[in-house]
């Protein structure tokens, strides 16, 4: 288990490296996010980084590893055996499942569907909470973690940052859509769908 954490944080600090590098369109989506991110962490002292380089917590772990664990179940299930999954593909695989493990994890025991409207307090360990989805964020990309994470950040009182979120994937995630989706079919309505969310949730802070 070590081996492999081991070998998914270096999967995730060689993915921040290549987007350090990127200046293409397509680039900019990574490049503000991890611009957001990196202020993010400095503005409120979130622990679990080293460097502005993700540091993976126990609990964190242990999500990651339930994740990939399920998802060979499944594969094997299916395949009717061992699977094993071909080594340009399999890190890719390994930082959606890790990143949606961390998501969930994020989420864990708190209604983002009410985030706007309810009036419970942020849960106590909010500040971890916003360092998982980070994380999330780093080793896929996924859009709706930001927008996930701008629920957490308005019902603690941290609409600035929360608007901030939003506006990584309203004014930039359209040009990096065709590489997060690979070509999916509906990939255009997808992206604006994703947007409208993202301006939703905006008109709400």
């Amino acid at each position: 288990m070590d081996t492999f954490i081991f070998i998914l944080a270096l999967a995730v600090v060689l993915a921040v490296i290549i987007w350090r590098s990127k200046q293409k369109a397509s680039g900019v989506y990574p490049k503000v996010g991890t611009a957001f991110a990196y202020k993010l962490i400095a503005d409120l002292s979130l622990t679990g980084w080293e460097n502005g380089l993700p540091v993976f917590t126990e609990k964190e772990q242990e999500a990651i590893q339930t994740g990939l664990d399920r998802f060979q179940r499944d594969a094997n299930g299916q395949m009717g055996g061992d699977t094993v999954f071909h080594p340009d593909a399999a890190p890719m695989i390994q930082r959606q499942i890790g990143s949606e493990a961390l998501k969930e994890l994020a989420s864990e025991g708190d209604s983002l569907e009410e985030i706007f409207t309810n009036e419970d307090g942020p849960p106590l360990d909010w500040k971890e909470r916003v360092s998982t989805y980070l994380k999330a964020w780093t080793m896929s990309l996924d859009p709706m973690i930001l927008i996930d994470l701008s629920g957490l950040l308005a019902k603690t009182g941290n609409k600035k940052a929360a608007s901030a979120a939003l506006n990584v994937v309203i004014s930039h995630f359209k040009g990096y859509a065709p590489k997060f989706f690979a070509g999916a079919d509906k990939e255009n309505a997808v992206t604006n769908q994703v947007i409208a969310d993202a301006r939703a949730r905006m008109s709400e802070l």
